[in-house]
């Protein structure tokens, strides 16, 4: 079930209509009078579905919704309106709208678009929580351990994966210190980019900072052509 909706009408009655059957459904409701009011209030708190009308002032259902999913992309919406033409229902779908319906509205029209909206959020909540799954144990699948301090490792790697933090791994030589390093990368959001590993042990001191950082041509004497970097 849904936790929180947020209606959005510039008519009052509207408000206090679908807040009270709502709440009389089990759903926490709060209502705003105006988009402009509701961008704030959803930069502020947490909804599980917006209802919003189609056509208000200075800002539409529409154009409430583009902006909302500018940081919330995955929040339905269902669109109400007193205007409902093809053409408004065509746009409002074509924009991203779960549902879209017509003033007036009978009260078992609006509980199943909420009852079908909650039932996508569900949906869309375990494809995207399979689909972490599966990409943690790709990135994962070269480790193979049986011991409780690798499920340890394991565990800080699974943590420290999509954060921007900078990450030393240290460990005697073969206990997999690049293997750990390339299951951090392939599982973090940076995985479509390259992983390089670079081993400075066997680069002279001397040639060190050229190798990592590059050089252009002519950056110092026998620098007879640019060196294209790791980083």
């Amino acid at each position: 079930m849904l936790g929180r909706i947020l209606v959005v009408d510039d008519e009052i009655n509207m408000l206090k209509l679908l807040k009270t059957l709502l709440t009389k459904e089990g759903y926490k409701v709060q209502t705003c009078p105006s988009p402009t009011e509701a961008l704030r209030v959803v930069r502020e708190e947490r909804f599980d579905l917006v209802i919003t009308d189609l056509v208000m002032p200075v800002m539409g259902g529409l154009d409430l919704m583009k902006e909302v999913r500018i940081n919330q992309p995955e929040i339905p919406f269902i669109v109400i309106t007193a205007y409902g033409s093809i053409g408004s229902a065509v746009e409002a779908m074509r924009e991203g709208a779960f549902d879209y319906i017509t003033k007036p509205f009978r009260k078992e029209e609006i509980i199943l678009a909420i009852q079908k909206a909650a039932k996508y959020c569900e949906l869309h909540r375990e494809v995207r929580r399979l689909r972490e799954e599966l990409s943690t144990r790709e990135g994962l699948k070269e480790i193979v351990f049986k011991s409780k301090a690798m499920e340890s490792v394991l565990k800080l790697v699974r943590q420290v994966a999509d954060s921007q933090a900078t990450v030393l791994i240290h460990g005697e030589s073969g206990t997999g210190k690049e293997l750990v390093a390339k299951a951090i990368h392939g599982i973090s959001s940076r995985k479509a980019g390259p992983f390089v590993a670079v081993d400075c042990g066997i680069i002279p001191e001397s040639l060190l900072q050229t190798e990592l950082f590059g050089h252009v041509k002519g950056a110092f004497t026998g620098a007879v052509q640019a060196k294209r970097a790791c980083f």
